[in-house]
């Protein structure tokens, strides 16, 4: 949840954009919560909404950041409690998912509430208060400190990697990330070119693909050709989200293009191809 919307906030220019993305995750994050079959809240499901609320809680004017921290607070102390070992570099581990998700959010506590309630608060978690000796900010004092260096097989160290199938329609696609790899600049016309000839299939009136869109063959080939353009123009490749002709596509695309700006790894997925004229061909065609 979290993680997508983190980087679409961070790419997208337009505030209206940023807003949204945080509304919705705090839609999911709510729906999550009232699930009857989720009693027990997932910590890395949970620790994604409390880090975006930590990095963009700026974005909103003050009354409408208070709700948002009011919101989170209540929820922290009435949702069932879960014990683990819930850590945080090197230095920084609780045992309580409540104490963990106070820390997280501890530099909005400390921006919005006066320092008399926030002691308060902290009398009540005293993992916390111990360690806000260290981190007074939570995760903003723990992100202050230099990050540690990469090791090898880390997110956005590995090479060359993809996974498309061997089949002639894929072809295109399989050079035009080759020839990416290369760094040569005709690569992303030619992936943009490919993942265009993709739509084109997945929409064909006559047989179009009945899978979700973030499972179609051309959504797949966008997200390829956004992340390539991402690693290789940086923010000059934004425009390119102006040629896909699907908003959804476009949103998904949007993370990969922020994935490669950023450095990060490619995340591939699965592909799917649902036939309209034949049911029982749906569990077929996943490549």
């Amino acid at each position: 949840m979290g993680g997508g919307t983190e980087v679409v906030v961070q790419l997208a220019s337009d505030p209206h954009v940023q807003r949204r993305a945080l509304l919705a995750a705090r839609e999911r994050w709510r729906a999550y919560r009232k699930r009857d079959d989720n009693p027990n809240r997932s910590p890395f499901w949970q620790n994604d909404f409390y880090h975006l609320v930590s990095l963009h809680w700026t974005k909103f004017e003050l009354p409408e950041a208070q709700i948002w921290l009011e919101e989170m607070l209540l929820a922290i102390e009435t949702d069932p409690d879960q014990g683990g070992h819930f850590r945080f570099g090197g230095r920084v581990e609780f045992h309580s998912m409540r104490d963990k998700e106070l820390f997280m959010i501890l530099n909005v506590l400390r921006a919005l509430r006066p320092p008399d309630e926030v002691e308060a608060l902290l009398l009540a978690h005293p993992e916390v208060a111990a360690v806000a000796k260290i981190y007074p900010l939570g995760l903003d004092s723990v992100r202050a400190e230099k990050p540690p260096a990469s090791q090898p097989g880390q997110r956005g160290r590995g090479g060359f990697s993809c996974a498309v199938s061997s089949s002639g329609r894929d072809r295109g696609l399989l050079e035009g990330m080759m020839a990416a790899h290369r760094g040569d600049p005709s690569a992303v016309p030619q992936l943009m070119s490919e993942a265009g000839h993709f739509y084109e299939q997945d929409t064909d009136s006559r047989n179009p693909n009945m899978a979700p869109r973030a499972f179609w063959p051309s959504c797949h080939a966008y997200k390829v050709a956004l992340y390539w353009a991402g690693k290789m123009l940086g923010k000059d490749a934004e425009p390119l989200l102006d040629d896909i002709p699907d908003q959804d596509v476009v949103l998904l695309a949007s993370i990969e293009l922020a994935a490669g700006i950023l450095g990060l790894s490619q995340h591939l997925g699965i592909r799917m191809h649902h036939p309209h004229h034949n049911v029982l061909d749906r569990t077929r065609g996943m490549t």
